[in-house]
């Protein structure tokens, strides 16, 4: 992304060499998404513009776009896509999430928060599908000196809002768990949090290894500190559990089990029949 040319490139992980050429968007491409399978990808430009590439065409050097849309008056900053769901979620600098089919680009909604506190314009900096049906959305403020918190907020597809909730924290990376009930966020501070996703009830993170690792709060206190700001995460499956990624401003990256709450799904498996 951010070429001086405007291009998307596609590069062999293994050896650096790059692939693919994506040429389509007139100012620098922000943001770039695929579904978990990789069979669909997006692009999201300076502009406003979303674009969907035609991954059939990957072996050739030059791809082609399926389609592409302009719902954004401002930069496209963040994008999610989900197959099951087939929703692409693209969210902008000027406060919207769009919504649009996966497989056709037709346009689905505009989401647009209402959040304009203390005369304070928010824009969208992460937003997350949920495969259970609701958008995961990080709202911060567009002028930093003025407000350094950012919003959680929560809406179904259908453009209901179910949740919001202020923190105490500027939150760089989000993740959506394999159960689609739960969440984790990390930010400047350097902390680790898990929240149900309806409620933005926030969990201790590190809860269920307190058995299995004596004193791993003391543990994670050294190498997650203060002076640390966490800039990605990742959830992957394993056989029997989900193992979560932490990547830091140092360079470094670490691993820990993943356990959600046992009682997670069933509480809002009832609780989704009211909404």
């Amino acid at each position: 992304c951010r070429h001086y040319d405007n291009s998307c490139k596609i590069l062999n992980t293994s050896t650096g060499d790059i692939l693919q050429h994506l040429y389509f968007h007139k100012t620098f491409v922000f943001t770039i998404c695929t579904t978990k399978d990789r069979k669909h990808l997006f692009s999201g430009s300076l502009d406003g513009v979303v674009a969907k590439w035609d991954t059939s065409t990957y072996s050739t050097r030059l791809a082609q776009i399926e389609w592409y849309a302009c719902d954004h008056k401002l930069a496209v900053i963040t994008m999610d896509a989900n197959k099951e769901l087939d929703l692409m979620a693209s969210g902008s600098l000027d406060g919207t999430i769009s919504l649009r089919i996966v497989t056709t680009g037709k346009f689905v909604r505009l989401i647009k928060p209402n959040l304009r506190l203390n005369r304070t314009e928010y824009a969208i900096n992460q937003c997350r599908l949920s495969p259970r049906g609701y958008v995961l959305i990080v709202a911060r403020c567009k002028y930093p000196k003025l407000e350094l918190n950012d919003y959680l907020l929560v809406y179904s597809i259908n453009g209901e809002p179910i949740a919001e909730k202020l923190v105490q924290e500027t939150i760089n990376a989000v993740v959506i768990d394999e159960s689609g009930y739960q969440f984790v966020t990390g930010g400047n501070m350097g902390r680790i949090y898990k929240y149900d996703l309806l409620s933005l009830q926030e969990h201790d993170m590190f809860e269920d290894l307190d058995d299995q690792i004596p004193g791993i709060e003391k543990i994670l206190h050294n190498l997650l500190s203060t002076s640390t700001i966490i800039t990605a995460l990742t959830l992957t499956k394993q056989e029997n559990y989900q193992q979560l990624l932490i990547g830091v401003s140092t360079g470094d990256i670490y691993t820990f089990k993943y356990s959600p709450r046992a009682t997670g799904s069933k509480i809002f498996d009832s609780l989704r029949g009211l909404i």
